[in-house]
């Protein structure tokens, strides 16, 4: 229904600026609907019918309303039980990269951080 959509969309919203961008708009289909493969052609057809559906003049980015409309109109059913997949693959990958984009290795079990003693003067 409309909620899972708008769930969807925040969910998928990773810059946070309330509207997808292609890459997003994509990774949302492509991880929620896994009962039919949509080909690149397909998808960037159901892009342009969202970006026909809005009044801006902005193709860059899709609004909630304009993604939920066409999702509605066209019958898509996208997955809700899909997301939990892409929750765990999405924090796994944060949990293996570091700030600066490269893979950092976890810190072994035995591994002890050692503070510097706030005591000792230096």
């Amino acid at each position: 229904g409309f909620a899972t959509l708008m769930h969807l969309f925040q969910r998928f919203d990773l810059d946070g600026n309330g509207v997808l961008s292609y890459q997003e708009f994509e990774q949302l289909i492509t991880a929620c609907h896994p009962t039919e493969d949509l080909t690149d052609h397909a998808l960037i057809e159901l892009w342009d019918l969202v970006n026909e559906t809005e009044d801006d003049d902005d193709n860059d980015a899709i609004t909630k309303e304009g993604f939920a409309a066409v999702c509605i109109t066209r019958g898509l059913q996208l997955s809700y039980s899909a997301l939990e997949d892409v929750e765990k693959q999405y924090n796994k990958m944060l949990s293996e990269v570091d700030f600066f984009g490269m893979t950092a290795a976890p810190p072994a079990a035995d591994e002890v951080l050692e503070t510097p003693d706030a005591q000792d003067p230096e």
